[in-house]
């Protein structure tokens, strides 16, 4: 921090400076002070979309909603081909539960970077709370497609198979997600899926689907206890 104070002395009127300083603040999660300097970097350039962004992002991280959504649109304002923000926006609005919002800014987020599997992945979560589960499926498809380590991305597709009575691809999706995180949730998931699909089966069939839903159940416990 020595060599930033030292540079603003030497410059107190260059923007770039307190902007890179407050990058290194917010990497230290030392957002009051970040938010501080790039307040003034865009005092000194009004015109800084980076700064909005950026300040954007702290006040998000101080649950400063409305703040946060006010610099996002000033950011696009001044760079409207930054598909980066409009996916930020997008999650402060998912965040307030603004569903029709947040899906415009991700789907064009996607628009604007057509390899960008977090705004899929999100936007199949907007479609989630909006009942739309045939598009939600679609999204979440293609997340896994462009990042197929994502664990929540398998887990969050096999909840829309389960919604849509699709019980054996649920179960499939949700031990890919083990697979890759083995997380209480997953386990939990593919617990009620295997009670759903003991209770249409009939026989031995019925009892290893239940035996399954138990282990699954259990572990989910176990991992639930360890954190």
């Amino acid at each position: 921090m020595a060599d930033y104070a030292k540079a603003i002395d030497l410059n107190p009127q260059y923007a770039n400076i307190y902007f890179a300083r407050g990058n290194h603040y917010a990497e230290l999660q030392r957002h009051e002070e970040a938010l501080a300097d790039y307040s003034k970097a865009i005092d000194l350039d009004p015109q800084y979309a980076r700064a909005y962004y950026a300040r954007g992002v702290c006040y998000d991280a101080l649950q400063q909603h409305q703040e946060a959504l006010a610099d996002y649109a000033k950011a696009i304002d001044l760079n409207p081909q930054d598909a980066t923000t409009y996916r930020n926006r997008g999650l402060c609005y998912l965040e307030l539960q603004r569903y029709e919002e947040a899906l415009a800014d991700f789907s064009k987020a996607v628009d604007l970077d057509p390899k960008d599997a977090a705004a899929y992945g999100n936007r199949g979560v907007c479609y989630w709370y909006l009942q739309r589960h045939e598009e939600a499926l679609a999204d979440y498809s293609k997340a896994i497609e462009l990042n197929p380590q994502d664990a929540i991305g398998y887990g969050n597709r096999g909840e829309c198979y389960g919604a849509l009575q699709r019980f054996e691809e649920a179960v499939r999706d949700f031990t890919t997600a083990i697979e890759i995180s083995p997380e209480a949730q997953f386990h939990q998931f593919r617990g009620e899926a295997y009670e759903i699909l003991g209770n249409q089966a009939e026989g031995s069939a019925q009892n290893e689907l239940f035996d399954r839903a138990l282990a699954d159940f259990e572990e989910a416990d176990r991992l639930e206890g360890s954190q």
